[in-house]
């Protein structure tokens, strides 16, 4: 099984917190991107998924959206799904290896 990374990464200014979850011996694989709809956050077993993606051979990156869980943003619980769509697009734009 792989070990689990603490990360963030920039979307619009903001810092998103992350796990990142790489198999033990794979120097490059795809990544699979795993966020909650709307207003979950990654502990509520987004690493039970990503777990499951990295046994199948894939890197995994679950995320929390800005104003949500580690990540950051002001007022908290804010949901914004355009917003939403722009942490996608900055995760995706990551070179997660």
């Amino acid at each position: 099984m792989g070990d689990r990374q603490d990360i963030q990464f920039i979307s619009e200014g903001l810092k998103c917190a992350g796990w990142f979850f790489k198999a033990s011996g794979m120097d490059k694989a795809p990544c699979v991107i795993l966020a909650h709809g709307f207003c979950g956050v990654k502990e509520l077993r987004l690493d039970a998924y990503a777990k499951a993606f990295v046994e199948a051979g894939y890197y995994a990156l679950a995320f929390d959206y800005r104003y949500f869980g580690g990540s950051e943003g002001e007022p908290k619980l804010l949901l914004d799904i355009k917003k939403q769509h722009q942490d996608w697009r900055a995760a995706e734009a990551m070179s997660w290896r």
